[in-house]
């Protein structure tokens, strides 16, 4: 059997209000806004979801095939200096059968490790899917339905000033930190923002951070 073609993120489906993401200084035209070459479409009455460039992918249940060209003509500049999107993060209750799923659609598992979340330990899962990696990571309740599908719980982005971020009305981050990755910083979106998933800022790959 034919292995399928590598498939690219094309778009992100995010729910909550254009007015919650305009607080977190994103520039929202009506239907959303892009995030460098991401266009990020908000959908209140949906779950979030990943728009993919494959007919057929579904990702275990969190990504979708994109529909014609939206976000054509999306906001791009944003005053928290969102200029891309640097990677989304996709909880499963079936860790093996996520990664499965994964390598089905033509995503190519780049690198795994075992991690520590606020629950305790967890497994991660690295791809590269076009403009941003795809981070698969296991659920860590033990409540969790084993039956449930992957979902999209968080996504970060990058942004060219990270230090603006504190200073914006209202701050759209409360602290910024050092990321796991060497040379990097990050920040958390600030939970009164009222986004509909967690969201967090980046410096840029390969940018020297400022102190």
């Amino acid at each position: 059997m034919a292995t399928p073609a590598e498939p690219v993120v094309t778009g992100l489906r995010l729910g909550g209000s254009t007015n919650a993401w305009a607080g977190a200084g994103f520039s929202c035209g009506a239907d959303g806004f892009r995030a460098g070459d991401v266009p990020v479409l908000i959908e209140p009455a949906r779950e979030p979801s990943i728009l993919l460039s494959t007919p057929g992918t579904s990702l275990d249940g969190a990504g979708s095939a994109m529909a014609g060209t939206p976000g054509k003509d999306l906001p791009e500049k944003h005053p928290n200096g969102c200029c891309a999107v640097d990677h989304v993060v996709v909880t499963t209750p079936d860790f093996g059968r996520s990664k499965e799923a994964f390598a089905q659609d033509g995503l190519q598992l780049r690198r795994e490790r075992e991690g520590h979340g606020p629950n305790g330990p967890m497994l991660q899962a690295f791809y590269v899917a076009g403009p941003c990696l795809i981070e698969l990571v296991s659920a860590t309740s033990r409540d969790a339905d084993l039956d449930a599908p992957a979902r999209v719980w968080g996504v970060t982005f990058v942004t060219e000033d990270l230090g603006c971020l504190p200073a914006l009305d209202p701050p759209v981050v409360a602290t910024i930190g050092e990321a796991v990755q060497p040379g990097r910083r990050i920040a958390v979106a600030r939970a009164e923002l009222g986004l509909s998933l967690p969201v967090a800022f980046m410096d840029p790959r390969n940018k020297p951070s400022a102190k």
